[in-house]
């Protein structure tokens, strides 16, 4: 599924998404120049100002400004098969106020990976803090553009303690592609490496995103203290009948929590299957000129006892990334459909488009729009909002022998 990316750029993925995520481990490129242990390392970040164009829901005029996407990966080689990967996250930590427009609200950084990577080739291994595999459009690698995870991200499993394996097949000499299958057990993180720095929030506040420090206590789904918790996806390329196409197939069981099921919040345990395909077509003289590179994706993800609770939440996603010199143009969509016994049927809608022109290998800017249509949880009824973004990103990797 890294038809017509970068190397460069499939080493930052790969350092931001975790094990076994695309090409498992990190782009291993930059480390051919050094004979012996050494670091590589991947920083991107950008700085983004959104703000309502017009919406019907009064909270919702409010603007803001932040950074976005902050993430240093990293990757400590010993050898060709061990190393300690990881990544440090920043984001908005606290929502948005009702009324008001602000200014770098909230921002924390936090420690999302950590864990001890063995890489025998057709087979891998992982131990540590991860983020297990699931879906495909829920991140911004792969759905790229302004406001295209808005819906999506809300199936990231992300602050998880546990281990995994990877298995890979290269099966094209028989006409059936390659394959990488990855698995995963885990728990919820409740050691030291939840804290976050800058800002720390505590549980229970109505602006809370991400807290601090997650405790037993504190219940969710897969924060059980047991290893109870698993998911699984494999990912399929190079197939000879279509070779520019992928396909992604993921499936996800988190156990309620002793803490939910005793406040009633958790009645079930959740379960979720996600099914996704990609294409990438290259053309000559079209859009604009020369080499032109549109990819397509698509994603079915459907949640049975979503949140804990009786009941389904089903997602459509679909997504269009176009190329064209250091022109690249996004178009996603998403449904979000919640259904539950006794409760108002959710029928949420987002569309969002965004431009961006890249002006080195390091400095890129976008900007762009969406419409979505969600229902407020106050009120009970679907409030439209028209929003526009514009987003400044940056990124530089790097490699560092450590042999003298």
């Amino acid at each position: 599924m890294l038809k017509g990316r970068a190397a460069r750029l499939a080493g930052i993925a790969s350092l931001a998404l975790g094990p076994g995520a695309w090409a498992h481990g990190i782009d291993s490129t930059a480390g051919r120049a050094f004979d012996g242990p050494f670091i590589q390392g991947a920083f991107e970040a950008s700085f983004r100002v959104d703000g309502p164009v017009a919406t019907d829901f009064t909270p919702h005029r409010a603007a803001q400004m932040y950074l976005d996407d902050v993430n240093l990966g990293f990757g400590l080689h010993f050898n060709d098969w061990l190393s300690v990967q990881g990544n440090v996250r920043g984001e908005p930590l606290r929502t948005l106020r009702p009324h008001r427009s602000e200014a770098f609200r909230g921002f924390g950084l936090f420690m999302e990976q950590l864990f001890v990577d063995v890489d025998l080739g057709q087979a891998g291994f992982f131990i540590g803090k991860i983020r297990p595999t699931f879906g495909y459009l829920q991140d911004h690698h792969r759905a790229e553009g302004l406001f295209s995870v808005d819906f999506t991200e809300d199936y990231q499993t992300i602050d998880m303690i546990g281990a995994g394996f990877v298995l890979r097949g290269d099966l094209r000499d028989r006409g059936v592609g390659q394959h990488e299958l990855t698995g995963q057990i885990f728990r919820a993180d409740t050691t030291f490496l939840h804290r976050s720095i800058i800002t720390a929030p505590r549980a229970g506040g109505s602006t809370v995103e991400r807290q601090s420090r997650l405790r037993r206590s504190d219940g969710g789904l897969g924060n059980t203290g047991k290893f109870n918790n698993f998911s699984a996806t494999l990912d399929s390329s190079d197939l000879d009948f279509l070779p520019e196409l992928g396909i992604h197939l993921g499936y996800r069981f988190l156990h309620r929590s002793a803490a939910g099921r005793a406040a009633g919040t958790e009645t079930r345990n959740e379960q979720g299957l996600a099914i996704a395909f990609d294409y990438t077509a290259t053309m000559l003289d079209v859009l604009l000129s020369g080499r032109t590179t549109i990819k397509p994706s698509i994603e079915w993800v459907r949640f049975w006892n979503g949140g804990g609770q009786p009941g389904s939440v089903t997602y459509w996603g679909a997504s269009v990334m176009a190329t064209n010199g250091a022109w690249t143009w996004y178009l996603t969509g998403t449904l979000r459909n919640a259904d539950a016994p006794g409760v108002v049927k959710m029928r949420d809608r987002l569309i969002a488009t965004s431009l961006f022109y890249r002006f080195d290998e390091q400095w890129q800017l976008g900007a762009g729009y969406k419409y979505q249509r969600v229902r407020d949880s106050d009120t009970g009824k679907n409030t439209n909002d028209h929003v526009i973004g514009i987003r400044v990103a940056w990124n530089y990797d790097f490699a560092i022998g450590l042999k003298p």
